[in-house]
C-alpha cells in the first residue's frame, strides 16, 4: 500500500467511524440492550464507566455491556460495586479487540486518565450529544439568523434523505444530514471586476486554491477599489471556510481549508466565481467537513456528478448543498480530526 492509498484509507475509516474508538456519555439513559457494533460480523468490547450513588466511579471492561451492567446492579460484579450501589451506567466507549479495551481501562484508572475523564466528559457532558441534538441546535441558530435578516427562510428547508442515498452505515450517535443543513453559508463567489494595478483588495481563485498542501495569494489580482462596497462581508472569507473548486479539468473538487494568517497585510479576501465557500456553523469543526471532503469517497462522489463538457467540468452549487455527510457528536469529531492529523504526520515521516 502506497502513502495514497494508506491516506485514503484513513479518511474513509474516520468517516465511517472506525478511526477513534466510538464513545458515548450514557448517563440518565437506560441501556435496554447491547450496542450494535459498528463494523457489522466483527466482535466488539466495552471499557465503560459506572457511577455509583455515592459520587465514586467503577471502571472497567467487557465483551457483553449490558449484562455486566446487570451483574454490577445486581451485587456479583465487582467489589466496588458490592460496596457502592451502582445509580447509572455514565460512560462507554467500543473497542474490536480485547487487548485495546483492557489497555482503554488501564489507562482510564491512570492519574493522567482520571483527569482526562474529568476534563473531557464529567465537566464536558454536552460535548457527548449525539448529533440529533447538535442538528437541532443548528436549527434555532439558523432560524435566529433568519429573523436577523442574515439568512433566507429558504435556507431552513431540509430535504429527506432517502435509504437509497445511503452508502454505508454509521455509528448510532451520528446522524446523516445535507451539507446545506450544516451552514450559515454556502455558495459560490462572483465574477469580479479586476484593477489593472496591485491593491489591498485581492480575489481569490483557482490558482490561489491549486497549491500541494496550502494556498497563497502570491499569484492573486485585485478588485478595482471602486468595486469593493459591492462584495458583501458574508463574502469575505473567514478562518475554517472550506474552499472548494468548482471548474476546470484536474483540479475541480480540490478542497482547501482557508486560514485568516494567509491574508498577510491585506484587510480580506473574496472569492471569484470558479471557487464555492463551505462556512458550517460554529456547531461544526470545519476540519472534520474538510478533511471528509478530501477522502476518496467524496472526491468521486462529486465527481460522478460534474456537468459540462470534457473541457470545462463544472461542480454546481446545488450538488454540493445537496451532498450528505456522516455527522457525528461534535466532541467526536475533534476526536477524528485530531487522529487524522497524527496519523498523516505519520505519513509525511514515511514518505
Amino acid at each position: 500500500m502506497n502513502a495514497q492509498q494508506l491516506r485514503n484509507s484513513i479518511l474513509q475509516e474516520a468517516i465511517e467511524g472506525r478511526l477513534v474508538p466510538p464513545a458515548c456519555r450514557q448517563a440518565g439513559k437506560t441501556l435496554t440492550m447491547n450496542p450494535q457494533t459498528y463494523i457489522k460480523g466483527q466482535s466488539c468490547w466495552f471499557t465503560y464507566v459506572i457511577e455509583c450513588e455515592d459520587g465514586s466511579f467503577y471502571k472497567g471492561f467487557t465483551d457483553n455491556l449490558l449484562r455486566r451492567y446487570k451483574q454490577h446492579c445486581d451485587g456479583i460484579g465487582a467489589e466496588h460495586t458490592k460496596r457502592h450501589k451502582p445509580k447509572q451506567l455514565y460512560y462507554w466507549e467500543m473497542h474490536y479487540s480485547q487487548e485495546e479495551a483492557l489497555a482503554r481501562e488501564k489507562y482510564l484508572k491512570s492519574g493522567s486518565g482520571r483527569e482526562w475523564f474529568q476534563r473531557e466528559v464529567v465537566e464536558k457532558a454536552d460535548n457527548w450529544e449525539p448529533a440529533s441534538v447538535l442538528l437541532d441546535k443548528i436549527r434555532k441558530e439558523k432560524e435566529q439568523l433568519v429573523k436577523e435578516g442574515k439568512l433566507k427562510k429558504k435556507d431552513l428547508v431540509e430535504t429527506p434523505i432517502s435509504e437509497d442515498e445511503i452508502p454505508f452505515d454509521i455509528p448510532e450517535s451520528w446522524e446523516w444530514c445535507r451539507l446545506n443543513n450544516i451552514c450559515i453559508f454556502l455558495s459560490r463567489g462572483k465574477s469580479p471586476s479586476y484593477s489593472d494595478i496591485p491593491n489591498e483588495y485581492p480575489v481569490f481563485a483557482q490558482k490561489c486554491n491549486l497549491k500541494d498542501g496550502g494556498i497563497s495569494l502570491e499569484q492573486a489580482r485585485f478588485l478595482r477599489p471602486e468595486t469593493v462596497s459591492k462584495w458583501q462581508e458574508e463574502y469575505h472569507l473567514h478562518t475554517d471556510d472550506i474552499l472548494v473548486n468548482s471548474t476546470g479539468t484536474g483540479t475541480v473538487c480540490r478542497t482547501r481549508l482557508f486560514h485568516e494568517s494567509c491574508l498577510g497585510n491585506y484587510p480580506f479576501t473574496v472569492p471569484d466565481s470558479h471557487v464555492s465557500v463551505v462556512r458550517t456553523s460554529d456547531c461544526i469543526c470545519s476540519a472534520y467537513i474538510y478533511y471528509l471532503f478530501n477522502s476518496k469517497f467524496y472526491q468521486d462522489y462529486w465527481e460522478d456528478r460534474l456537468a459540462g463538457s470534457t473541457n470545462q467540468k463544472e461542480l454546481y452549487i446545488g450538488v454540493l448543498q445537496n451532498t450528505i455527510i456522516p455527522l457525528p457528536p461534535l466532541a467526536e469529531q475533534h476526536c477524528i480530526v485530531a487522529k487524522i492529523e497524527e496519523l498523516l504526520a505519520e505519513i509525511d515521516k514515511l514518505k
